[in-house]
Order: C-alpha cells, then structure tokens, then sequence
C-alpha cells in the first residue's frame, strides 16, 4: 500500500510522483516558461479548457485557422450532438486489422511496428459523416 511505501510521516523519494518531482524542479519555474498565446488548430470551444486552466485565458484560437471556414458548414450538417461544441463520439463496432507487407523487414523483427492498423468500420461510418456535409 501507499503508507508501506512511504512510512508513517517519514519523507521518501517515492512519496511524490516524478511528475510532482519535475514540476518543482527550477527548470520549470515560471521565469523560464514559454507560453503559446495563438493557437491555428483547435476550435475556440476545444480549447475552453486548457486556456482556463493552464493558460490564464491567454491561449486565443486564431481567426485564421485553417478550419474556421468549415466551422459553420460542420455545425449545420446534422452530425454534432452540440453544433456549438465541435467534437463528437460515434461508437462503431468492427475488427482492427493491420497492413502487412512482405518488403517491410520490420515484419520480422518487430512485428509490433509491421504495418499501419485500421478498422473498416470506422472507416466506413467517417465516411458517411463526411458525405452528410
């Protein structure tokens, strides 16, 4: 348990995570942090929250984004629980498969690393989303 680890009251390396451990370290003091201020990926609405909280709300999604044109046509087309919200879950049931190549030497020795993984499924229930913009 936790208390083994640690002892009763007794301060021990394992005591803090090494995320804790990091963040404490000078290296991560404010003075040598770098903050985004524009961010040219996310919809402002994605990015509500790491502005709170991380960002001191400084964190600004920019006009210019590449998707910002398609804000309006993603949010008509009927496939958002929340047009306001640009992010849904679709559960799909399908089987994962993996490419495989017999010129891909990495099928042999790491057969982890063999070929990309995909799911026709998924593929096929993007598509019909897509089609529906």
């Amino acid at each position: 348990s936790a208390k083994r680890l640690r002892g009763e009251g007794r301060r021990t390396p394992l005591s803090e995570s090494l995320l804790e451990r990091l963040a404490g370290h000078p290296f991560w003091q404010e003075s040598n942090r770098v903050h985004l201020t524009v961010n040219y990926r996310n919809h402002p609405a994605i990015l509500e929250l790491l502005t709170t909280t991380r960002y001191d709300r400084t964190l600004v999604a920019s006009p210019e984004r590449p998707g910002a044109a398609f804000d309006e046509t993603v949010a008509s087309a009927g496939v958002l629980p929340n047009p306001s919200f640009p992010m849904a879950f679709y559960a799909v049931e399908g089987q994962q498969r993996q490419e495989t190549n017999a010129s891909n030497v990495h099928c042999v020795r790491r057969p982890d690393e063999a070929g990309s993984y995909f799911n026709m499924a998924e593929v096929g229930t993007v598509v019909e989303l897509v089609r529906k913009w």
